[in-house]
C-alpha cells in the first residue's frame, strides 16, 4: 500500500489511485466494512482513500444488469449517480470501467459461448444506447474518465480484436458527441 502524506496529496498532474470495488458494497454484504451498512461502508472507504492521499478511484461501477435489468427497461442512473457525486464531492477522479454486458445484450453469435457472459461483446445498437445514456446523464463531469472495457487484450474480453476496436471507436464517438 502506498501513502501520499496529507500535505502532499496527489494533484491533477499526478493521479494516485486505488480500486476499492466500492459499488460492490451495494451488491453484496461481503464487500462491506465489517459491522457497517452500505452507506457507512462508502463513507469509511472514501475517508480511507482521502487519508491515503489518493485522488483517483478505478471502478467497475454499477453493473449494466443492475442499471437496466431488461432491454425494455429505462437505464437507471440513480445508484451510479450517487457514487459519481460522492467522488466529485471528495475531489476524487473516477475512472469508470465500462464493459460487461447484461445477458440480454450479448451478441447473438456468442449467446451459447462457454466464456462467462461478462466477457462477451454486446450487440452494437444496445451498447450504443447504453453509452449515449451514460454520456448524456454525466455530461460536464470534469472528474469522470471512461475506460472502455477492462484489459480487453486479456481474459476480460472474449470477442475478436475487430469487435473490440469497433466497440471502442463507437464508444468514443458517442461520448464525444454527447459530451465534447
Amino acid at each position: 500500500v502506498g501513502v501520499v502524506p496529507k500535505s502532499k496529496r496527489a494533484k491533477d498532474s499526478f493521479y494516485f489511485g486505488v480500486q476499492p470495488y466500492l459499488c460492490n458494497t451495494y451488491a453484496s454484504p461481503d464487500y462491506r466494512v465489517k459491522y457497517q451498512g452500505k452507506e457507512e461502508s462508502w463513507d469509511s472507504i472514501i475517508a480511507t482513500i482521502n487519508f491515503l492521499g489518493s485522488n483517483l478511484i478505478r471502478e467497475d461501477g454499477v453493473s449494466w444488469t443492475a442499471s437496466q435489468p431488461s432491454q425494455e427497461a429505462d437505464y437507471d442512473h440513480s445508484l451510479m449517480g450517487r457514487f459519481v457525486d460522492m467522488t466529485e464531492e471528495n475531489d476524487i477522479v473516477l475512472l469508470w470501467i465500462l464493459g460487461s454486458p447484461a445477458k440480454w445484450a450479448i451478441m447473438d453469435k456468442y449467446k451459447n459461448s462457454e466464456h462467462p457472459g461478462w466477457s462477451l461483446p454486446p450487440e452494437a445498437g444496445l451498447w450504443d444506447n447504453r453509452m449515449r445514456s451514460i454520456a448524456k446523464n454525466y455530461k460536464g463531469r470534469k472528474k469522470l474518465f471512461y475506460e472502455i472495457w477492462n484489459e480487453a487484450d486479456w481474459e476480460f474480453f472474449n470477442g475478436t480484436e475487430e469487435e473490440y476496436i469497433d466497440l471502442l471507436n463507437r464508444s468514443c464517438r458517442i461520448i464525444r458527441e454527447e459530451d465534447p
